[in-house]
């Protein structure tokens, strides 16, 4: 009996944190921060599947846009500024490494007036985790979370962008699944 429960604990233990390690920010260096800089730097093509009818992008669900982004090192290297349009929407984003808190974040806005925060981690050689933080929406109010798993090719000349776990205002959005590819350097 005592085994049982003893093993019955230790069980909800493991399950307890696995789920967590799903969810949770991992903590990341500086060496990690550079080396993600270095797999983006450079202009980019994607193509966009829309999950939303954001705002600001005349985006309709399930349609398709063309894009570009440019992901330059600027403050002698301390960040990494993404500026791109994606279809009719403007989008900006600054990339930083928390060294008080072990973290890689990010502050991403869009012309259409949504906006997240974000916290990035290292996988693997050739992926990211990204969780978009609780102060992360819509010019509406409506709030995004979810986590979206950026996975690079080998050679690293595209990307692509991945999650099935993304919500607005708590109700499941489509798959995320657009695709990146360097047109420089």
């Amino acid at each position: 009996m005592i085994k049982r429960i003893g093993f019955t604990v230790l069980a909800v233990l493991a399950l307890s944190v696995a789920a967590q390690s799903q969810t949770q920010p991992q903590k990341s260096t500086l060496k990690d921060f550079n080396e993600m800089c270095a797999l983006l730097e450079g202009r980019w093509a994607v193509d966009v599947t829309w999950i939303h009818n954001w705002a600001g992008a005349n985006a309709v669900q399930g349609e398709t846009a063309k894009g570009y982004e440019k992901f330059e090192r600027i403050l002698d290297g301390s960040a990494l500024r993404m500026t791109g349009m994606e279809g009719a929407q403007e989008v900006s984003e600054l990339f930083y490494y928390d060294a008080a808190a072990s973290l890689i974040k990010s502050v991403r806005v869009g012309s259409g007036g949504g906006y997240s925060q974000a916290t990035h981690w290292k996988i693997s050689k050739t992926q990211y985790e990204i969780q978009i933080g609780a102060h992360s929406g819509e010019r509406n109010g409506a709030v995004i979370s979810g986590n979206v798993t950026r996975e690079f090719s080998t050679d690293g000349r595209s990307f692509m962008m991945k999650s099935k776990t993304l919500k607005l205002g708590g109700k499941q959005l489509g798959e995320l699944k657009d695709a990146y590819k360097k047109v420089s350097p």
